[in-house]
């Protein structure tokens, strides 16, 4: 993925469910979303501790369109963009919500075990040199 303004999230894809609701004119509508798992870190008692977390994204109409080359446990990178709003409640109140909307997703290179970026492939070693190489 080419560096965006975007904050970006790596992770591994934990899910791509499909959120319905009821307009306020009663029709209904669709969002596909993105269910992606980040490690956590965080510290108490001056302890480490590491878990696991759930983030959950809308998708830009460009972003569920590419959902198809992905699969459940692939390693990912999205970037999101931040939707607030606020609308008027039943009761008269005013009442606020908050969204975060993939606009970008690609392969990511961590090793889904650990969550942590990939380390390079060793490359095999060949015995085979070109008689041109050789320095005497």
């Amino acid at each position: 993925m080419a560096e965006s303004r975007f904050p970006k999230a790596t992770g591994i894809l934990n899910a791509t469910p499909i959120k319905k609701g009821l307009k306020k004119d009663k029709t209904t509508y669709e969002i596909q979303q993105i269910v992606l798992e980040i490690d956590g870190y965080w510290e108490k008692d001056g302890v480490s501790h590491n878990d696991s977390y759930l983030m959950l994204f809308d998708t830009s109409k460009t972003v569920k369109g590419k959902l198809d080359e992905f699969s459940v446990n692939d390693p990912v990178n999205i970037s999101y963009v931040m939707k607030g709003r606020s609308y008027l409640k039943k009761d008269g109140t005013r009442g606020y919500d908050n969204a975060m909307m993939a606009v970008a997703i690609d392969h990511a290179n961590i090793d889904s075990g650990t969550r942590k970026p990939a380390k390079a492939q060793p490359q095999p070693v060949t015995n085979e040199v070109d008689d041109d190489q050789l320095p005497f």
